[in-house]
């Protein structure tokens, strides 16, 4: 109980102390290594797709073109492994990276024929 209470000179505990610190989280606040790779459908519509990871520096550069059932695949791996080296590093799979595979989904749903062009990735 001394952590909790005034030492006789008026002095905060140490507890009290440590609680008032400045934190620096430091590498552990860091954020994951996010990615975007951008890419554009066939008939012109340009999607940002989001990875928690750069493993999707592996699966895609700028200047590619899929044929649009190819790329969906490609995502689905490439972003699953993201998803899991999230798992890997915090106990969870990265919910972002399974609404990105919805969203090429999606789109793919709505440009079933024609190729996909990846445009570049942004960090």
């Amino acid at each position: 109980m001394e952590l909790f209470r005034m030492t006789s000179s008026g002095n905060l505990g140490f507890l009290d102390w440590v609680l008032q610190q400045p934190v620096d989280l430091g590498k552990e606040a860091s954020s994951v290594p996010e990615r975007y790779v951008l890419v554009q459908w066939p008939d012109g519509p340009e999607q940002r797709i989001y990875s928690p990871s750069t493993v999707v520096e592996d699966y895609f550069s700028a200047g590619q073109e899929y044929p649009v059932g190819a790329f969906t695949e490609r995502c689905r791996e490439a972003l699953r492994i993201a998803s899991e080296r999230v798992r890997a590093a915090y106990g969870f799979p990265c919910s972002n990276a399974a609404r990105s595979i919805a969203q090429v989904e999606r789109h793919a749903a709505l440009h079933p024929a024609g190729v996909v062009i990846v445009k570049g990735i942004e960090a």
